[in-house]
């Protein structure tokens, strides 16, 4: 499961993810579609973030999409869920409510619980309509039989409302679509015996939200993403990883093995409170990574490192118990791994460039060497409009590039990059490499300029320097790995790419991969010396 309301993932990301999924055996991508940073009462809620990703042409559902650039239209959908299923993985959308709808109150300030704008009020009988109404929208978007509602987190307060919407959800959707809903176990304690329906499935993933299996005791199909296994919250949390732990995937049961999706209950004495690998109720396992932190928190590629290690162990063991004979071990996986991941078919989410030595692309443009690559890779870049070559180098209008055949290329590198240019005013950038996935800029404020990356829409300045006025020729030599860029201007280190952390003082490395699709762009007036990038992390250049 990937946290998609907090954070934008382009499709053709997604699409990727599918196709590492789909290697490794995991037979579900679960897309969080909507969510929201928290909210409290008497704040601006209309600028706190909140998003749904689904579009619709429809002009009574345009309150639900105001940020269309971060939004999946009907074919787009389609088109990705036809994707991972020739993968053979299964796209299972998730639209969130009642909790965690403050996309939904933006739209309908009305529907608002008043002691909390992010939950519905569902003793407003408008509440479920309105939620009928957005799920008989999309439901023939999806082609999945099953579909998840959310429903996690809600006012306990209003339990008996809450399991009659989610009742009331499970038939509407089965008469709808004939399709079966899923939600996460939350402890919603009834005053008058009220129970959830046994035609939905519960997806457990907090020991003290649910009991899960008393419930496949009772009789409810249940999936398992235990929070001490299977989650994990991108980037930064107080209580949980930011990757998977390996430690507790192949050590943490009640027997001291490997995870497998029986696991409920971690001790020797809770060992009896497992359901057994042939439980007919027991759905399987999904491991779930949140982006709770928001969107300037991380890249979409970094998602991809947060489980790129972890999600092969879990699929592993939800195929095979490590009771089972055959099971996977911990020596076998480690042996492996690295070589069948660089080998994983129809994705390149580790941005690799294909090279025949440590240099993967060099660029010194002089009248001799023009725009050759100079590594022996064969990269040799043309010149835009607005572009042209001398002995002082490459120059560059506004507007004008020199684009290569290449897109982005991953960590580990170290990339050089030689020039002089006019500061961009204050306010605006000057583009000085862009792919994809991001865009190395001169940023200028009104203190100062330096560098900034811009990803997902957001720019991330390099604020532990600053660019001297009047600078001559600058040198800025960047080494990304998967935590994160460090930078160094003609010979000296002046720091890393940071983000902090919302609400609080903590800052967190921003892991960048080098764009080298365009040389120049908007903004951009001056001169390029040199390219140079490097496959690994170089200590002289």
């Amino acid at each position: 499961m990937l946290d998609c309301g907090r954070q934008w993932y382009p499709a053709d990301v997604l699409k990727d993810m599918c196709a590492y999924l789909g290697f490794f055996k995991a037979s579900e991508f679960h897309l969080h579609l909507s969510d929201n940073l928290p909210g409290r009462v008497g704040a601006d809620l209309n600028s706190t973030y909140a998003r749904f990703r689904l579009r619709t042409d429809k002009d009574e559902f345009a309150g639900l999409t105001p940020h269309l650039n971060e939004t999946y239209s009907k074919e787009e959908f389609d088109d990705l869920q036809a994707s991972c299923a020739a993968r053979g993985v299964t796209i299972v959308p998730e639209i969130e409510a009642p909790g965690h709808a403050l996309v939904i109150t933006q739209w309908k300030p009305h529907l608002a619980l008043p002691s909390d704008p992010t939950l519905l009020n569902l003793s407003l009988p408008e509440s479920t309509q309105t939620m009928q109404d957005v799920w008989r929208e999309f439901l023939p978007w999806f082609h999945t039989k099953e579909v998840s509602i959310g429903a996690d987190e809600y006012s306990s307060a209003l339990a008996d409302d809450y399991i009659r919407f989610a009742g009331n959800m499970s038939e509407f959707i089965q008469k709808e679509a004939n399709k079966t809903i899923r939600l996460w176990g939350t402890n919603e304690p009834s005053r008058t015996g009220l129970q959830l329906t046994r035609d939905l499935i519960v997806q457990h993933w907090e020991g003290s939200e649910d009991n899960a299996f008393q419930l496949i005791q009772q009789g409810y199909r249940v999936i398992n993403s235990d929070d001490f296994f299977n989650y994990i919250v991108i980037k930064q949390s107080g209580s949980f990883p930011q990757r998977l732990n390996q430690t507790r995937l192949w050590k943490g049961n009640a027997r001291g093995g490997p995870w497998d999706p029986t696991q409920f209950n971690r001790t020797v004495s809770a060992q009896p409170n497992n359901p057994p690998p042939t439980s007919p109720l027991l759905r399987g396992g999904i491991m779930a990574a949140w982006n709770d932190q928001g969107p300037t928190a991380s890249t979409p590629l970094e998602a991809f490192y947060s489980f790129k290690m972890g999600l092969p162990v879990v699929a592993a063991a939800g195929w095979r118990a490590a009771t089972q004979p055959g099971a996977l071990s911990q020596a076998q996986f480690n042996s492996v791994f690295e070589i069948l991941q660089r080998a994983a078919p129809g994705q390149n989410l580790d941005r690799r460039v294909p090279s025949r030595g440590p240099t993967v692309l060099e660029f010194n443009f002089t009248a001799t060497a023009g725009t050759r690559d100079l590594s022996g890779n064969g990269y040799d870049a043309r010149l835009s409009d607005g572009a042209s070559i001398s002995t002082a180098g490459l120059k560059l209008t506004s507007g004008a590039t020199v684009d290569t055949p290449l897109t982005s290329k991953g960590a580990n590198y170290t990339l050089l990059l030689s020039f002089s240019a006019t500061a961009p005013r204050v306010g605006s950038t000057a583009t000085l490499l862009s792919g994809p996935d991001t865009t190395l800029v001169l940023s200028t404020s009104s203190a100062n300029t330096t560098f900034a990356f811009i990803s997902s829409n957001i720019t991330y300045a390099l604020t532990s320097f600053a660019l001297p006025k009047g600078a001559g020729t600058t040198e800025v030599v960047l080494r990304g790995t998967e935590e994160t860029v460090n930078v160094a201007v003609n010979g000296t280190s002046v720091g890393a790419f940071e983000t902090v952390i919302r609400n609080s003082a903590v800052r967190k490395g921003m892991a960048f991969v080098a764009p080298i699709a365009h040389i120049g762009g908007p903004g951009f007036e001056g001169v390029v010396k040199r390219l140079v990038v490097f496959d690994g992390i170089a200590n002289t250049v």
